[in-house]
């Protein structure tokens, strides 16, 4: 009889061991994502993510087996390992419990266990997750070159467009063929110089020419249009469309919202230095300051203090009848 108790007892001490050890299994597997999922958001990189994960899993079982061994230790019949860890427990501190020598050969035989079948399962699941990252990479680098292959092509088929139809007007309207070829002009410096780092100060200059000449077909009264250039631009490179806004902002607000407004545009340059004058007419209904605070002059201070640390002055005027902004850069 006593033979059959004892038979039963070792076999719910070896269930309970292995609803014990299974159960920290989960536990290991569950508080291991969840930091790594919870951590993911807050630490960039994936080496400090690793090192607080295993920190906090460290001192996690630490306590958990500190604990558990106190557990077992009031458990019928417990095994001599758990005996003598339980004596070892009862004189630590549990402050000193996950440096403790019978604490870390457990911690280090569950990792060898326990820690090696998550990591296992995460490396699986990264390993899926980065194939199919390099697929959608490749994907996506497919579409860019398709992207960079329309975007050569087209150029190439509108001037070729463009030239057609300048040979097909040319003839009977001389005037209809400047104007598409002024046009063929700034869209060859839209595609093509932008791209660059910067360009001839000349080439600046020939776009504005070009696109003033265009806004002048565009509004029947060109006198009300004013542009004068002086000096030699072919010395100086600037970074490509410098000087382009501050003309298109006088043409947006100095004639597309009235009906007899006026813009003038002077830019001329010197031994070591480019100045730039734009003014041009301000409808009645616009408020002061309404035309300066806009983002586009923002962004071009921005470009300016890039490309220009204290090398240039910007000076703004705004009236209730008149704006006008002065650019002067030293290009030494």
């Amino acid at each position: 009889m006593s033979d059959f108790n004892v038979t039963i007892a070792s076999t719910g001490d070896s269930m309970w061991n292995s609803v014990f050890t299974n159960s920290i299994f989960v536990i290991i597997i569950v508080s291991l994502f969840s930091l790594t999922y919870a951590l993911k958001k807050c630490l960039s990189s994936r080496f400090y993510l690793f090192i607080v994960v295993a920190v906090v899993v460290y001192f996690f079982n630490a306590y958990f087996i500190y604990f558990s061994i106190k557990f077992l230790a009031e458990t019928p019949n417990p095994s001599k390992f758990v005996l003598l860890a339980n004596e070892r427990m009862q004189s630590i501190n549990l402050f000193k419990a996950p440096f403790d020598r019978i604490v870390d050969l457990y911690i280090w035989a569950l990792t060898g266990n326990y820690i090696v079948a998550p990591l296992a399962i995460i490396g699986i699941s990264n390993t899926f997750f980065y194939f199919n990252r390099n697929l959608q990479l490749q994907k996506d680098n497919l579409a860019l070159e398709l992207d960079f292959l329309r975007s050569q092509l087209n150029p190439h088929f509108l001037f070729n467009s463009l030239n057609n139809i300048y040979s097909m007007v040319e003839e009977t309207n001389q005037e209809a063929g400047d104007t598409i070829l002024k046009l063929a002009d700034l869209m060859r410096y839209l595609l093509y110089e932008s791209n660059s780092e910067t360009v001839h100060l000349s080439k600046e200059v020939l776009f504005l020419e070009d696109y003033i000449a265009l806004e002048k077909i565009r509004h029947s009264n060109a006198s009300r249009i004013s542009f004068e250039s002086h000096g030699s631009f072919d010395f100086y490179r600037v970074p490509p469309f410098l000087l382009v806004p501050f003309v298109e902002n006088a043409f947006k607000h100095g004639l597309d919202t009235i009906e007899e407004g006026w813009v003038n545009i002077r830019i001329t340059a010197d031994e070591s230095r480019v100045n730039l004058e734009v003014s041009n007419s301000k409808p009645q209904r616009t408020r002061p300051n309404a035309q300066k605070g806009g983002i586009g002059l923002v962004n071009i201070k921005k470009r300016l203090d890039i490309y220009y640390p204290n090398q240039y002055e910007l000076k703004v005027e705004d009236s209730e009848s008149v704006y006008k902004i002065y650019l002067s850069l030293s290009l030494k």
